[in-house]
């Protein structure tokens, strides 16, 4: 879970390096990436679970 998070994080911030450079506010790639972390933090969740129970 840690390592989702810290995953997020850092490709957020990647995101807005990347929007400073397209000259957009670095908040929109910051924006951008939490539903997206969000989604992907519920897939592995959903992926652990399912170790769990088989």
């Amino acid at each position: 879970m840690l390592t989702s998070l810290a995953l997020i994080f850092l490709v957020g911030l990647s995101m807005a390096g990347i929007c400073q450079f397209l000259k957009l506010p670095r908040i929109i790639g910051m924006l951008i990436t939490a539903p997206l972390g969000a989604i992907g933090i519920d897939a592995s969740y959903k992926r652990c679970l399912q170790k769990e129970s088989a």
